[in-house]
């Protein structure tokens, strides 16, 4: 309900709280007043301690018709709604605070809910632990004291709540134990099948042998820039393949041997970087699984080409 029906959602349990403690409350009538005295608005006000004690049945109906005008009624329906009921469940349920044992049609008629959907409605409420139900010919139905639904409410939400907390503990324990930044094993023909389906190929720091051995993977229609290892030749059969040669040499260090270190970026998201064991002459293929690592490769790459400006012989 929107403008001065509507509450927000952090005071729905304290106000649907009240509300239903004041349906259900006895009492004895404001002091000072006579038995055919009105409520007195300003009373209710000053002390919800004092209102809560000394409002009786009758007196409520008639703050609830004649100072809430139907405002406070559907509120509460609302706010039982935030906390899992349905709007006929929620109905229901106050038709039910207002009597101590009801048949289904009672509930029906002064709930206004149809006569068909009642007695599921009814179960629904048994079920989630809002209503009892007592056997017999008809059946009769009972609320659940309020106080005692939403204490059982906090509790369960309690314990979801330190469920939660200590699953994302759990989370952040093992993310600290286990951080992946690199997958290593990959096979040079691995390599070349990520390759084929990449629609942009970057090669850095790379060396005539490796690219005579990839580019035969290189997409028809891909965008391929390689920057040559420094002193490496450029292929002259490769038309559509833009060349250029690094100003610096990045190396990695293997057997106590240096070694180009080439970097291999597809589709400005993915990033492998290989080596040729200076031995066995394999290469070594890895590729990075941290997106921040992935991100620096990719920066410096663009770095290093633009930097590039010499076209090799």
């Amino acid at each position: 309900m929107e403008g001065a029906c509507s509450t927000h959602s952090v005071f729905a349990f304290t106000s649907v709280t009240f509300a239903l403690s004041l349906s259900v409350i006895g009492g004895t009538k404001p002091a000072g007043k006579t038995a055919n005295s009105n409520f007195n608005a300003i009373d209710f006000h000053c002390s919800l301690l004092t209102a809560l004690t000394i409002v009786g049945y009758s007196n409520y109906l008639f703050f609830l018709h004649h100072y809430a005008s139907g405002c406070v009624m559907a509120s509460v329906v609302e706010q039982l709604q935030r906390v899992g009921l349905t709007e006929y469940e929620a109905k229901a349920y106050l038709a039910l605070l207002n009597t101590h044992l009801s048949t289904a049609t009672q509930v029906s008629e002064k709930s206004s809910v149809p006569r068909t959907k009642i007695y599921s409605v009814l179960e629904s409420l048994k079920h989630k632990g809002w209503v009892r139900m007592y056997s017999g010919v008809p059946l009769l139905f009972k609320a659940v004291a309020p106080l005692k639904i939403f204490e059982q409410i906090k509790d369960d939400y309690a314990q979801f709540l330190e469920s939660v907390q200590t699953t994302l503990k759990e989370k952040v324990n093992n993310m600290k134990e286990k951080f992946v930044i690199k997958k290593f094993g990959i096979r040079i023909e691995e390599l070349k099948e990520e390759i084929k389906n990449a629609k942009t190929v970057e090669i850095n720091n790379a060396t005539t042998d490796f690219i005579k051995i990839v580019s035969d993977a290189f997409g028809k229609d891909a965008l391929v820039r390689v920057l040559l290892f420094p002193s490496e030749e450029k292929i002259s059969k490769m038309s559509r393949v833009e060349f250029k040669q690094a100003e610096v040499a990045i190396v990695s260090i293997v057997r106590n041997r240096e070694v180009p270190s080439m970097s291999i970026i597809l589709d400005e998201n993915r990033t492998f970087t290989a080596f040729q064991d200076p031995v066995d002459h394999k290469y070594i293929v890895e590729e990075m699984l941290y997106d921040e690592c992935s991100k620096c490769f990719s920066e410096w790459s663009g770095l290093s080409w633009n930097s590039a400006t010499q076209t090799p012989r």
